[in-house]
């Protein structure tokens, strides 16, 4: 079937791109190294001043971001190596949101949470899920401040600034999370590439190797990733997990 042998066209891209990003990531891991050690120096150093250790906090906090980045690039091709447990999806999404509030009022840009009232639950890497949830805000942001003009009429008129809702569900053996943004959406042609390894727009939409990360990651976790136009505009991803699994 066509699904079919798009699924094998996918994994012979991720295989054959899969020891290239891993031989990048392990060129960029000896200067994360020594920068985990610097920052070490740093909060040993001025222990006592907090405004500064606020700031070595949020290094720290980008600094990880970075880390897990690399680490999802070293284990492109050879995934379910990140240890599983059992994870509330709610408290995954709220934290993960809690760390993006800088950079989403940075550029304007409004949250809402819709969560499922019954705690879905499922066995799963909570850092792994956090990190497919800032990729999709993070291409979310690109998205919607790419749109020319955008911070010139989000400053001047109420409302016309950007929103990002996520939704979490419980749906028979499944749960779902859900990203809705309000940006421009994405092209048709691109809908079903964008999963692709390395695979880029000309256009500001911020994909590339992020998304194929993302995917990799759900398809660990034995679920499903989906990207669509929403018909009131903006883009839609939603991914698909199963309630109750076993420990690989």
């Amino acid at each position: 079937t066509k699904a079919l042998h798009t699924q094998l066209i996918r994994s012979e891209r991720l295989a054959a791109t899969g020891q290239l990003a891993a031989s990048i990531a392990h060129e960029i891991n000896s200067p994360l190294q020594g920068i985990t050690a610097l920052l070490n120096v740093l909060r040993s150093t001025y222990g006592q001043d907090d405004y500064l250790q606020r700031k070595l906090d949020l290094i720290k906090n980008a600094f990880n971001s970075i880390r897990d980045t690399v680490k999802n690039l070293i284990d492109l091709n050879r995934p379910g190596k990140e240890k599983k447990q059992p994870a509330d999806v709610n408290q995954v999404v709220e934290n993960t949101m809690a760390l993006v509030r800088s950079l989403l009022k940075k550029n304007i840009i409004s949250a809402e949470l819709d969560l499922a009232a019954a705690k879905p639950t499922l066995f799963a890497s909570p850092q792994q899920l956090a990190q497919v949830l800032m990729n999709l805000v993070n291409n979310s942001v690109e998205a919607i401040t790419g749109v020319p003009g955008y911070f010139e009429k989000a400053h001047l008129s109420a409302g016309k600034g950007g929103k990002i809702r996520v939704r979490t569900m419980n749906r028979g053996d499944e749960i779902l999370v859900e990203l809705h943004d309000n940006g421009p959406g994405i092209p048709e042609a691109d809908l079903e590439r964008i999963f692709d390894p390395f695979f880029t727009s000309k256009k500001p939409m911020g994909m590339g190797v992020g998304l194929s990360i993302c995917h990799g990651i759900i398809e660990d976790h034995h679920g499903r990733i989906s990207a669509a136009n929403a018909p009131g505009g903006g883009t839609v991803f939603t991914i698909a997990l199963p309630a109750r699994q076993e420990a690989a």
